[in-house]
């Protein structure tokens, strides 16, 4: 399969992330009106509790629409919302496992829900802390009590979550935005829960945890043989060049464990961290890097583009800002040296840096100097954030004319003409990355997103599910399987999504590419790059 592909690049690459739009960021295209699949056993059970619609129940409470409602919740990336028994609860009614009848809720077999026995299966979030077993004793005590009070009630929630719903998809798209406004909503349903006297508290604590949240540690993984090994930052480079990731991973940790001196051992664990789909592990390891040497300029300029891709604008513009202060190429730069305005004015913060960038880009002394080509990055990532796609994607061009065998700067490029609405475009950049470096986590997610994208949502899968296959670890990956499944209307494999499982999903969509069946790395990229940079620029002149 993975020859084939190679082969005849339109067999798949159809296409799309530096940042990936989540799902719910871009227009939605609502699934088919069709019901989802049920086995026939299943069937005779729902019309065994009463004679409906599948998609309706006592209340009229709309199925797709709780299905929706759900996607967006766990969309956000927040654990709160993700794990909440709140979201598994409205999951539920979505699914058909609960049901109102006659003043009840019931479940699939018509029996009364026992809250206890409901839950008791659920798993819970790893790491669970205590404040948030308090959050869910506090949503077991508020959901009984309000359940006990009658469906009049449930209907008038379910109003206001369909409405916050449909409010929530008329926005701006922006990420935070929308997080904030469904925090605020989740908030206004707890009260009309009536709470416990405690809740509010509650809820008071983890808006300042999270406020002020304390520094992750990172987490070595256990037996490592290369914690005792000679050399491992050179044994690094070396499985590097062979393409094998995991296993420089894990050399990598044995150099930052015997060396925590090493910024290049924690540069470049942050690197593959951020190669595989993880950016706050990745910051995480770029930060500790820059703590040791706060003048590797490698470390900034990659903490510059990770931090974007987390959401953190003002805290990427500050590093690309001090990447250009420190380096020795840009000393004479008027106004290089001067302090940052304070990141929380992020118009001021952005109106510097990307002036000094413009400026910099602009001095005759680095017209033929690999500096220039940093530039040029820099300003690609400094217009992103501006959502300046035009300039953006001129800037990671520049920069592929003298780059043209760094992989990470196709993904660049692709990226950001999925997020500039050009998805197709972003096929040949997607192509160069992972014919370069085919083990490329974040490269194939983001080529499923432009497939998403397309509405090529069986490719999509096909190429999600590639890229767990790559780095289970990469989570996130899964809520946007969730909805392409959606969109499909394949229901019945939503339980092997929550279940977590690669192999069960592989099933379904023949052609996942394997770790085994991977080519090697290629030192040079399969198309002349200034041929393929042309083809983009024509594609979308017509576009």
């Amino acid at each position: 399969m993975f020859s084939d592909v190679w082969r005849d690049p339109t067999h798949v690459w159809r296409d799309p992330a530096l940042i990936p739009p989540p799902p719910y960021t871009r227009q939605q295209h609502p699934p088919q009106q069709q019901q989802p699949p049920v086995a026939a056993t299943r069937a005779a059970d729902e019309q065994q509790v009463a004679a409906q619609s599948d998609d309706t129940d006592q209340l009229g409470l709309d199925r797709e629409r709780a299905r929706q409602l759900v996607e967006r919740l766990r969309a956000t990336g927040e654990e709160r919302f993700a794990q909440s028994k709140f979201v598994s609860f409205v999951d539920k009614v979505a699914k058909g496992d609960i049901n109102f009848r006659q003043n009840k809720v019931v479940d699939r077999e018509g029996r009364e829900v026992d809250w206890d026995e409901l839950y008791a299966s659920q798993p819970s979030p790893h790491h669970q802390q205590p404040l948030e077993e308090s959050l869910n004793d506090a949503w077991d005590n508020a959901l009984n009590e309000f359940v006990a009070k009658g469906p009049e009630e449930m209907q008038q929630m379910w109003r206001e979550l369909v409405q916050a719903n449909e409010d929530g998809t008329a926005a701006d798209g922006d990420t935070r935005q929308e997080a904030q406004k469904l925090e605020d909503f989740f908030e206004k349903t707890w009260q009309s829960f009536k709470p416990p006297e405690d809740m509010e508290s509650l809820w008071r604590e983890v808006e300042a945890k999270e406020a002020s949240p304390e520094q992750p540690q990172y987490q070595f993984q256990p037996n490592n043989p290369y914690t005792n090994m000679p050399s491992p930052l050179q044994l690094a480079q070396e499985h590097l060049q062979a393409g094998r990731t995991d296993e420089a991973i894990l050399a990598l940790e044995g150099e930052v464990s015997q060396n925590p001196e090493s910024s290049e051992g924690w540069r470049l664990l942050g690197q593959l961290h951020a190669e595989n789909d993880q950016d706050v592990e990745a910051i995480y390891c770029l930060k500790k890097g820059h703590e040791v040497d706060p003048y590797n300029l490698d470390s900034l300029l990659a903490l510059g583009v990770s931090c974007t891709n987390e959401l953190d604008a003002p805290q990427a513009l500050s590093h690309l800002k001090t990447w250009l202060a420190n380096h020795e190429e840009f000393q004479s730069l008027d106004g290089v040296t001067a302090p940052t305005p304070p990141l929380s004015d992020f118009l001021a913060v952005k109106q510097q840096v990307a002036s000094l960038f413009t400026r910099a880009a602009a001095m005759s002394s680095v017209v033929n100097s690999p500096a220039l080509t940093d530039v040029h990055v820099a300003l690609g990532v400094v217009h992103t954030i501006d959502r300046n796609f035009e300039a953006a994607i001129h800037h990671f061009a520049e920069a592929l004319k003298a780059r043209p065998k760094d992989y990470s700067l196709w993904n660049k490029l692709g990226a950001t003409l999925a997020n500039s609405g050009h998805s197709e475009a972003s096929l040949a950049a997607y192509h160069q990355a992972l014919a370069l470096k085919p083990n490329y986590t974040r490269g194939w997610s983001n080529l499923a997103i432009a497939h998403a994208n397309l509405d090529h949502y069986e490719d999509a899968i096909r190429f999600y599910l590639t890229a767990l296959s790559l780095n289970g670890k990469a989570k996130h990956i899964w809520h946007y399987i969730h909805t392409a499944l959606l969109h499909q209307g394949r229901y019945d494999l939503l339980t092997a999504v929550e279940q977590q499982s690669v192999p069960a999903l592989a099933t379904h969509f023949p052609g996942v590419v394997s770790r085994d069946a991977l080519p090697p790395p290629s030192s040079e990229p399969p198309e002349d790059s200034k041929l393929v940079l042309s083809r983009i620029y024509a594609s979308l002149a017509h576009g």
